[in-house]
């Protein structure tokens, strides 16, 4: 008895240093994006000619962003611990670029609320996520069947978009209280995930490092969609 209560004690203590290397990882990589969007928006504002050529910037970045997502997401099993950091670190630069071209519509006070909204989001539903005894799969998965819709439904509003149907506003406003509520869903269920990759991080033999990558790549995209939702649905148009 006294060998099951310690193997359970150590088992928790292995997944509470795992979590926190997770969120460790993913709250640095939030950093850097704010960081990067914070010079954007500094450069921007003092140079129209700066302004002009990030704008030009932003379709290489989003291209070089999708490529690192997709090695990080596919290929992070191959990886070497440092480099999935490394990739991980980047694609965070990258981001900043392209949240801060984003940003750049609205006001300092719209950014800084949407970003304590999500914030506070984070933190309950991550807090449930972790704590949590339930199995959170199903809605994981129910969260992941309705992303596909969301994006099919953002294809369609591009089009209205270019046939400048008066739908297109109500559509995206729509969408991103779905989207709102999707990825609320996945940071909980990420979260309890994190106990599942402990554990192969832990029979893997090979460190936890890339393990750990994979977790923070997953609650960084949740956190940053989360973000730029809130901020379309709180935000107020900059001057």
């Amino acid at each position: 008895m006294n060998n099951t209560y310690y193997n359970q004690q150590t088992t928790v203590s292995t997944q509470g240093a795992f979590a926190a290397q997770v969120y460790g990882w993913m709250t640095l990589g939030i950093v850097i994006t704010a960081v990067i969007a914070f010079i954007i928006d500094l450069v921007t504002s003092r140079s129209s000619e700066l302004l002009y050529l990030i704008t030009i910037l932003s379709l290489p970045a989003i291209i070089i962003q999708l490529v690192l997502v997709l090695v990080l997401s596919f290929l992070w099993q191959k990886l070497n611990g440092f480099v999935a950091l490394a990739l991980f670190l980047i694609y965070s630069a990258f981001t900043g670029v392209t949240v801060g071209i984003i940003a750049l519509n609205y006001s300092l006070n719209s950014i800084f609320l949407a970003f304590g909204i999500s914030a506070i989001m984070f933190l309950i539903l991550a807090a449930y996520g972790l704590i949590t005894k339930r199995d959170l799969s199903r809605w994981r998965a129910v969260a992941l069947f309705a992303l596909v819709g969301i994006i099919l439904v953002s294809i369609v509003n591009v089009v209205l978009l270019l046939l400048n149907s008066p739908l297109s506003n109500t559509l995206n406003a729509l969408a991103n209280y779905v989207i709102v509520i999707v990825f609320s869903v996945l940071i909980a269920a990420d979260s309890a995930q994190l106990k599942n990759l402990a554990h192969q991080a832990e029979l893997s033999g090979q460190g936890h490092t890339r393990y750990a990558v994979s977790g923070a790549l997953m609650l960084y995209l949740d956190f940053i969609n989360l973000f730029l939702s809130v901020l379309r649905i709180t935000g107020s148009r900059r001057d």
